[in-house]
């Protein structure tokens, strides 16, 4: 049992939890991402194929819902017009936040920006925010 704090319990009940917001997606267009995470995870629907899984953050948005982005590495049962699509998608991502190919999936890709179209999508009843594009900067 803890001793009573009666200043940890002043913090706790003005907390205001009713008053605060729920997470949503935002409106389509174009926005700054900050990568939070990214990692290579074997698909749990297709066991023996990998994603580059990156979570990130939509900046100047805190109400936003972080963008999980599920980048396919190819695999042998690709057909190699897909195998070409997965690495040129896989390319755009590492030009719109200059990520190195030896960063994909490490922690050094974390804190990288970079700007992307974002669109909103349902899935299992639930709306998010889905990278409709990468946009590269230009050179």
């Amino acid at each position: 049992m803890s001793d009573y704090d009666p200043f940890a319990q002043s913090l706790i009940e003005s907390l205001d939890l009713d008053n605060v917001p729920d997470q949503a997606p935002v409106a389509p267009g174009e926005y700054e991402m900050k990568i939070l995470s990214c990692e290579v995870k074997e698909s749990e629907n297709k066991p023996g194929t990998h994603n580059i899984v990156a979570v990130m953050q939509i900046l100047g948005h805190p109400e936003a819902l972080n963008v999980f982005r599920y980048l396919s590495l190819p695999n042998q049962a690709d057909t190699e017009e897909k195998r070409v699509n997965k690495r040129r998608f896989i390319k755009n991502f590492c030009q719109c936040f200059g990520v190195a190919q030896s960063e994909l999936g490490t922690e050094a890709c974390k804190g990288k920006t970079g700007w992307v179209t974002l669109d909103i999508r349902e899935y299992d009843g639930r709306e998010s925010n889905d990278v409709k594009k990468f946009i590269i900067p230009a050179a």
